[in-house]
């Protein structure tokens, strides 16, 4: 990294310059001090209102740009379905159709400001008990997949032009989601056209899978760290693979 800021100093080609990415979807959060205490996610859902979603993006991209970052962990589009989940108040809404328009809006706020967006959390991801673990399974047919959990995710993508997409902690249909090939390459990729990178929430990649699964960059870097350098160099994953992971972050 110290080399990296030394060749950025002398404008060299070779190195690309750092990216800042920060929570989060009701304002800059992890302890930014000076942004604006924006209202949660659920009451701006309650306003119907997507001029307003479209300021409140507005306002969390130019706070987000003001303290150096280049990536809004937000807006949270994950169904409220159940009131006791600990992060219902984040999200938008109990509607897939309200949910999507209103994302789609603040969206477009937040990367007026030259912040890219990152929708989350894909998929299915509505429960905090036993997440990250094949304990949280979340069984569930692809009709009532693609009619209640992804469409908000659709809409973002469509007409917000949302830049990047977070996959989430829940196992679905006994796979996790940063590793599901279902989720993030034949429905993100073939069937919604989406050309932006995927990122795992944090600590949701649990094997070299999520390389062929679709899923572009991983927090923290561990698996995408001295494994996937192994993995290549032992011939076990093609270079086209890291090709293909690396592209949409540099687009």
């Amino acid at each position: 990294l110290i080399l990296c800021f030394e060749k950025m100093r002398r404008s060299d080609p070779t190195c690309l310059p750092p990216v800042g990415l920060r929570d989060g979807p009701n304002g800059v959060g992890d302890g930014a001090i000076g942004v604006t205490q924006l209202p949660a996610g659920a009451a701006l859902a309650a306003s119907f209102s997507r001029r307003l979603a479209y300021e409140y993006g507005q306002v969390i991209g130019a706070e987000q740009r003001s303290k150096g970052m280049s990536v809004d962990f937000g807006p949270t589009v994950n169904i409220d379905r159940d009131p006791r989940w600990g992060r219902e108040f984040e999200s938008l809404a109990e509607d897939p159709h309200l949910a999507g328009r209103i994302a789609a809006a603040e969206i477009r706020g937040i990367q007026s400001e030259g912040v890219i967006a990152q929708v989350k959390h894909f998929d299915a991801y509505n429960q905090e008990t036993y997440r990250n673990t094949p304990l949280d399974d979340v069984t569930v047919s692809r009709r009532t997949l693609h009619e209640i959990y992804m469409p908000a995710f659709r809409y973002a993508i469509r007409h917000g032009k949302v830049g990047s997409i977070m996959c989430s902690y829940a196992t679905v249909n006994g796979r996790y989601s940063c590793e599901n090939h279902y989720l993030l390459s034949d429905v993100l990729r073939r069937q919604w056209g989406f050309n932006g990178f995927v990122t795992t929430d944090y600590t949701a990649l649990h094997s070299l899978a999520g390389v062929k699964a679709g899923a572009d960059l991983e927090l923290p870097a561990h698996w995408y760290g001295r494994p996937l350098l192994a993995a290549v160099r032992a011939g076990q994953l093609r270079r086209a693979y890291v090709n293909s992971m690396v592209a949409p972050i540099l687009r």
